[in-house]
């Protein structure tokens, strides 16, 4: 089933270019090449498609996952941000997340509240929908890493079922392998490889507790293939790779000592010791940092003055100095951002008012070497600008509702189309 690409009714684009209206014709929601050419500013690929011919080398691309509002993916064209994609099928999405296919096409996954999980492809300007779960009725964050180390990466899902469920990319496509049913309400997810042995190792928030699974690729299981992945245009296999080989399992190896409703994880080294860290969020407490010994144990390093709900945490060098700083989206409170130096965290930035910001992504936006900071807002959101490590409004995206975001890069090979190819004809 091909995915809806903002589709708009075209009748005619009139152009001073021509003596009269240009009427196009429509080809799967793109702006095939009729007699009479292509409206101005645009040339008739070889495709047969209508472009702008502006050579883009690479998609720069932001997902948005929207609560009662169709999802979008938004393309960076020329400075501008833009929206290349409305994906209609994906109404009430809670979580996204990019990832790879198994012949290395780009995928988009989305966590959904509605009746279904759904998998997309975006190739080239075109982005189909490739798979869904349509048991999976109420999940929330999806997270994307190759946990068996099989070379494909697999899928992590909390759903409001009280689980965490991984699923493994095998030979047939996305299969559902494991979960794990010991939490209440899990929310956020997150892969890192906490011990250093190659497989990464999953944290769940959950409204009790966070949970650490460490992945032992030493005790393998056989394959529990409950459920292929149907509909959505066809299977899941093709390609190279991949295995069919018992996976590793998941063990349990820490739970956080506080009872905490807790809705975010964020993985990273904090002080430097080669060993990963683990930042937690709240529904109403401080935001926590837990220190690694890359054994399984974790132990409080610092918890921030202030709380409140932090719905998103996102790790990322905002002042270039080498240590990994703390954005934590704020709730109906600010959205913050705290320094490290070292595995020590100050308040380095903060939102002037009270925000509902859902969800945060470092990102080099502007591509001048320092990293910029997007919020997924309910109403608009929004991209601060980093100026040596100073934080200030810069884009407001034509996008509310949003839940989570995640932001892409993609090389596009000469003469093929783009993402901005797509964002460009959506504004004729």
């Amino acid at each position: 089933m091909r995915g809806h690409l903002c589709a708009k009714t075209v009748i005619a684009l009139c152009s001073s270019a021509f003596l009269g209206c240009f009427h196009p014709a429509l080809d799967d929601n793109r702006l095939a090449c009729g007699d009479d050419g292509c409206p101005s500013g645009m040339v008739c690929s070889g495709e047969g498609v209508c472009r702008t011919g502006g050579g883009d080398t690479s998609n720069v691309v932001l997902a948005t996952a929207r609560q009662g509002a169709p999802s979008r993916i938004l393309a960076v064209c020329d400075g501008v941000v833009s929206t290349a994609w409305e994906l209609s099928a994906v109404q009430n999405a809670r979580g996204v997340a990019w990832g790879l296919g198994r012949s290395g096409e780009i995928e988009l996954a989305f966590a959904s509240t509605d009746d279904q999980f759904r998998l997309f492809s975006v190739v080239k300007d075109v982005v189909d929908q490739i798979q869904n779960v349509d048991w999976l009725h109420d999940s929330r964050r999806t997270a994307w890493a190759d946990y068996d180390a099989d070379g494909d990466l697999d899928l992590a899902i909390t759903d409001a079922e009280h689980s965490l469920k991984v699923f493994r990319q095998k030979s047939e496509g996305l299969v559902f392998e494991w979960r794990a049913d010991d939490m209440s309400d899990p929310y956020g997810v997150a892969w890192g490889d906490f011990d250093g042995d190659g497989h990464p190792d999953l944290a769940a928030a959950s409204t009790t507790a966070v949970n650490v699974y460490r992945t032992d690729p030493d005790a393998g299981n056989s394959p529990t293939a409950l459920t292929d992945w149907g509909g959505g245009g066809g299977g899941g296999g093709g390609g190279g790779g991949g295995s069919n080989t018992p996976p590793p399992e998941f063990n349990k190896v820490w739970s956080s000592p506080r009872t905490e409703d807790t809705r975010s994880v964020a993985w990273a080294d904090v002080d430097g010791d080669g060993k990963l860290d683990l930042a937690v969020g709240a529904k109403a407490g401080p935001v926590r940092v837990y220190k690694g010994d890359g054994a399984g144990k974790f132990t409080e390093l610092w918890a921030s003055a202030d709380t409140g709900e932090t719905p998103s945490l996102a790790f990322g060098d905002l002042d270039g100095d080498g240590d990994l700083d703390l954005a934590a989206a704020g709730s109906d409170q600010p959205t913050r951002v705290f320094r490290n130096d070292g595995g020590t965290f100050a308040l380095a930035w903060a939102t002037p008012t009270a925000e509902s910001t859902t969800s945060v992504d470092w990102y080099d936006v502007d591509g001048d070497g320092s990293l910029d900071l997007t919020l997924g807002n309910a109403h608009p959101s929004r991209i601060l600008r980093n100026r040596a490590g100073a934080l200030s409004d810069w884009i407001t995206l034509d996008t509310d509702k949003v839940e989570d975001l995640h932001w892409s890069r993609s090389a596009v090979a000469p003469g093929t189309p783009s993402a901005c190819d797509q964002a460009r004809w959506n504004q004729q």
